[in-house]
C-alpha cells in the first residue's frame, strides 16, 4: 500500500503542473435588425447587422499559469466577427485574432504586456452607457484609437487604494494608419466612482501627427449610474485639425433584469461645421439570463451645416456570451 501512495505522490508531482494552467474560449455574438431613416434624402434602409448596436462580436481564447512567487503569465487571442454571416472582419472577410494578441507577465511590481491591444485612449474611453457601441462616437472622433501591434504596455499595482497608472509605447512596423506612438493613463476605481484619465499620441505615415486626450467619470447612486466623458483630437503636425465630443449617459436598473439606458453625445470639428453633430439615444435591455440579452435601442442625429444628412435609426437585438 504504501508503494502504491509513495508512487501516486511521484506522478502527481509531474501531472500537477499540466493543470496549474487555466485556458478559456470565450466569446460574444450580437445579432440585430436595424431601419436607419435619413430625412435629407428620405431614404430608409432595414438590414440585419451582425456585430453591434450592443456589443462586438468577437471569437477568443485566453489563459493564464502560475508562475510561483505571485507571478503570472497570460494571453488572450480575440478576433472579430459577423455574427449575421459567419464571416471575419480580416481581409477578404477572414477571421483573425487582430482585436487581441498579446503575452503578458505579472506580478507585484504590475503586468508588462506585449503584442497587439488597443492604445490607451482605446482601452479607458469608458463604454458608453450600458454598454451600448450603438451610442459610441465614430472612428474618426477617436483619431489616435483601435487595435496597434507592436505595443509594450505596463499597468501599474494599486500605488495608493483604487489609483493605478498605465504607460504604453507603440511600434507597429507598418506604414499604414500609424507605425509608432505613446500613452499613459491614471485610472481611479474606489467606492462608487470609477475615474480615468488617458492621452495617445500616434504618428501617421501621412504625416499627420495625433493627439487623442480622454477624461471620464462614472458615478454609481445605487438607482441609476452616471458617466460623462470629454474627447479631444489634435493634429500635432501638421497643426490643423481640432475635434472633439462630450457624451452624458445614465443607466437606470428597473428590476426584474430590466435596464433602461440613456445617452446624449454632441461632436465638434473645426475643419467645418458641416460635420458638426448633436445626437440622442436611449435602448431597453432585458436580460433573459447571465449570458443572454434581449434590447431595443434607437438614437437620432442631427448634423449641423446645409447639406446636413439627419438620420434617425432603431435596432432590436440579441445577445450571447460564453
Amino acid at each position: 500500500m504504501k508503494k502504491h501512495l509513495i508512487a501516486a505522490a511521484v506522478a502527481g508531482a509531474f501531472v500537477a503542473p499540466a493543470f496549474a494552467q487555466n485556458v478559456t474560449v470565450y466569446g460574444t455574438l450580437d445579432v440585430s435588425v436595424q431601419q436607419v431613416d435619413v430625412s435629407t434624402s428620405g431614404s430608409s434602409v432595414t438590414k440585419q447587422n451582425g456585430d453591434d448596436p450592443m456589443g462586438t462580436s468577437v471569437l477568443g481564447l485566453k489563459g493564464s499559469e502560475d508562475l510561483g512567487g505571485g507571478m503570472k503569465a497570460s494571453f488572450d487571442l480575440q478576433g472579430e466577427l459577423n455574427a449575421d454571416d459567419g464571416t471575419g472582419t480580416g481581409t477578404s472577410s477572414s477571421f483573425v485574432f487582430q482585436r487581441q494578441s498579446w503575452l503578458a507577465v505579472s506580478g507585484g511590481f504590475g503586468q508588462i504586456k506585449l503584442g497587439r491591444t488597443g492604445t490607451l485612449v482605446d482601452q479607458n474611453y469608458g463604454t458608453a452607457a450600458g454598454g451600448f457601441n450603438y451610442f459610441l462616437p465614430s472612428s474618426s472622433a477617436r483619431q489616435a484609437s483601435g487595435k496597434l501591434a507592436g505595443t509594450t504596455e505596463y499597468t501599474s499595482p494599486e500605488l495608493i487604494k483604487g489609483l493605478k497608472v498605465q504607460l504604453q509605447n507603440i511600434n507597429s512596423q507598418t506604414t499604414t494608419v500609424a507605425n509608432s506612438g505613446n500613452g499613459i493613463a491614471v485610472l481611479y476605481a474606489a467606492g462608487p466612482w470609477n475615474v480615468g484619465y488617458a492621452k495617445s499620441n500616434l504618428n501617421g505615415s501621412s504625416a499627420t501627427d495625433i493627439e487623442t486626450t480622454v477624461v471620464r467619470a462614472t458615478y454609481n447612486a445605487g438607482f441609476a449610474a452616471f458617466t460623462v466623458s470629454k474627447l479631444s483630437n489634435k493634429e500635432t503636425n501638421p497643426s490643423t485639425t481640432d475635434t472633439g465630443s462630450t457624451d452624458f449617459g445614465a443607466t437606470v436598473p428597473l428590476g426584474n433584469g430590466m435596464t433602461a439606458v440613456l445617452n446624449y453625445q454632441q461632436f465638434k470639428d473645426d475643419r467645418s461645421t458641416t460635420t458638426d453633430f448633436k445626437q440622442w439615444g436611449a435602448a431597453l435591455r432585458k436580460d433573459l439570463s447571465k449570458r443572454t440579452s434581449v434590447y431595443a435601442a434607437a438614437k437620432s442625429q442631427n448634423i449641423d451645416g446645409a447639406s446636413s444628412t439627419d438620420t434617425d435609426s432603431f435596432a432590436i437585438g440579441i445577445q450571447h456570451s460564453f
